[in-house]
């Protein structure tokens, strides 16, 4: 049996850390679809507190201002 995972996600904007290189960094980035349509723009990386890794990206669509704006989560590659 293995172990499972302890740690819990957080918005990496909320930890008080930062990308180690900040070329690497892809918030801000605008996302797309296989088809090439955009879907929206990445607002924060999803870190584990454990591991330290990004394990989800929290991707806004819509809104103005950050009002009316939808999050769903996406999967970095």
């Amino acid at each position: 049996m293995t172990a499972q995972p302890t740690g819990t996600l957080q918005p990496l904007s909320e930890t008080g850390q930062t990308v180690a290189d900040p070329g690497q960094d892809v918030r801000g980035r605008t996302v797309v679809d296989s088809d090439g349509t955009r879907v929206g723009t990445v607002a924060d990386l999803l870190v584990d507190t454990d591991e330290k890794k990004a394990r989800f990206l929290s991707v806004e669509h819509g809104g103005i201002l950050g009002f009316g704006a939808s999050f769903y989560p996406g999967f970095p590659r």
